[in-house]
């Protein structure tokens, strides 16, 4: 797969994400008095570019490994949603299905007393896409040259959705149906959260979901039934200030008449155990501990056990300064021999954040973040050694309230010494506007730069052809999130690239695009 050209999961992996955050705002402002809520702005790491749209590590750039996604960890089970609910706040979430991305913000003090809340929305979703590459063309065995195609899509659904929470005393639920019905993709999930606390010290939670889904975009037949739950306890300390939570979970994936190969039916059991130090002043603390079973029953030589462990630390400093360190390492093997390194690698993950504010509306944010996978038996083809680095320094300045715009440049390095057409160094600069308030939420952040790969005009050897050329490119991502009138919510995302090679004949063009509008009920 050439560098630029996107998986259409990544397309929807981007699409989940922009459309998480505008249920968060949607309930946020639904159930909440008014100017009883208003909601934090994202991170200022995140300003710059768009969010993130997976948990799982990319995979190497270009490799063989881009085409054949890790479906085993790649997309998160239901029961990682537990993950995303602050466990040190019993303020009521709103249930979730982990596909569904980020919780939805804490609900106001106002609604902390015995009360009830619902909100039903309906609407119509459209997507659109389109790829442009060059590719070889024959007729029977005459060779006619490289020609440009496309891949165009453009399909429509029904959506809807119905959110229903209760507070009682110490105890609460929310409950989550959604539904899609659309010309290619069929889906129907719910997912709730019940929580309940006995005593200021104690607190249960358990989050259950399920999702039946037929997916048949980009030339495939993915169908999906997923069912999940996870469970917490969660106990405070007697220092106030050191809390111990111990998780489990488990979900069940079946893909019954599935074409897709990478989608594999599985069976996944989590335990953990979290510490949590959250002083009054000081450093907040978190290490959390995971075991992972999965078990695939079409295909027994992927069935692995998986240890992680996760470190964060955050530090607010006098005159709004900040600083942040997530780290996590994790090391997966196979439960029987296997020759392929696959499920057989150590993965060591860090990111340093940092802020520094110089007066009332300028700020300067750092970001750094690495990563280097490590495989029992790497080879030069799929399962090769690889380390990433990545910086981005971008600064900030809020011309009045809600209103901001940052710019800045980004680095990016890959080193791989077991596959020499990998390495690159890709340097680019950013700009990005926002407008945040209770209302809407746009982000317009435009991109552009060069990656320069280190066997780009010549292969490894005499007379060869490298794998990549080096080449500049150029990107744009929108998304909205905007509160109409009567009641009506409109969701936009665009996402469109292009790169011009050296080599013309790898020159790529895409773009996504979504338009979300649903009406509250």
């Amino acid at each position: 797969m050439r560098r630029g050209r996107r998986h259409p999961a990544q397309a929807r992996a981007s699409r989940i994400a922009a459309f998480a955050l505008g249920h968060a705002v949607v309930l946020a402002v639904a159930v909440c008095p008014a100017g009883a809520f208003t909601p934090p702005a994202p991170p200022d790491s995140a300003r710059a570019t768009a969010p993130d749209t997976s948990s799982a590590r990319p995979a190497p750039p270009d490799s063989a490994r881009a085409t054949a996604p890790d479906t085993s960890s790649a997309r998160p089970a239901p029961l990682d949603s537990a993950r995303a609910i602050a466990p040190d706040s019993f303020a009521l979430p709103s249930a979730q299905s982990a596909a569904d991305g980020p919780p939805r913000p804490a609900a106001s003090p106002e609604f902390r007393a015995d009360s009830a809340r619902s909100l039903a929305e309906v609407g119509v979703l459209v997507e659109s896409s389109n790829e442009l590459f060059y590719e070889d063309v024959y007729t029977d065995t005459t060779f006619l040259g490289r020609r440009l195609h496309g891949t165009p899509e453009t399909h429509a659904a029904a959506v809807a959705a119905f959110d229903v929470a209760r507070r009682d005393g110490r105890s609460s639920w929310a409950i989550r149906p959604d539904l899609e019905l659309g010309d290619a993709v069929l889906s129907a999930s719910s997912s709730a959260a019940v929580r309940v606390e006995p005593d200021p010290r104690w607190r249960f939670a358990l989050d259950p979901g399920f999702e039946l889904t037929r997916d048949q975009r980009y030339g495939l037949d993915r169908r999906e039934a997923r069912v999940g739950s996870t469970g917490r306890i969660r106990r405070l300390l007697d220092s106030g200030e050191d809390a111990a939570e111990v998780e489990l979970g488990g979900d069940l994936l079946a893909t019954p008449g599935s074409t897709d190969p990478y989608l594999l039916a599985h069976r996944t059991a989590l335990a953990g155990l979290t510490w949590d130090h959250h002083p009054l002043l000081g450093w907040d603390a978190s290490l959390r501990g995971t075991e992972n079973l999965r078990a695939f029953p079409d295909s027994t030589n992927r069935n692995h056990v998986e240890h992680q462990l996760e470190v964060d630390l955050h530090r607010d400093f006098d005159g709004g300064q900040s600083l942040t360190f997530a780290g996590e390492l994790d090391r997966r093997v196979t439960l029987v021999p296997e020759i392929s390194s696959r499920d057989r690698y150590v993965t060591v993950h860090a990111e340093l954040g940092g802020q520094a504010r110089f007066g009332d509306r300028d700020a300067v944010t750092l970001a750094l973040e690495g990563e280097d996978w490590r495989y029992d038996q790497p080879d030069s083809v799929i399962d090769f050694d690889y380390t990433v680095l990545r910086g981005r320094l971008s600064e900030r300045h809020d011309l009045h309230e809600g209103l901001s715009v940052s710019a800045g440049p980004r680095l990016e390095w890959l080193a791989a010494a077991w596959n020499p057409a990998e390495p690159y160094v890709e340097t680019a600069g950013e700009l990005s506007a926002e407008w945040f308030t209770p209302s809407r939420w746009w982000l317009l952040s435009p991109a552009g730069g060069w990656r320069a790969y280190s066997e780009s005009e010549s292969g490894p050897g005499p007379g060869t052809t490298a794998l990549h050329s080096s080449y500049a490119f150029a990107e744009l991502n929108l998304m909205v999130d905007q509160t109409l009138r009567r009641r009506l919510r409109l969701r936009l995302l665009l996402d469109a690239r292009i790169e011009r090679h050296i080599d013309p004949a790898q020159d790529t063009r895409s773009l996504y695009f979504s338009f979300d509008l649903r009406r509250l009920l």
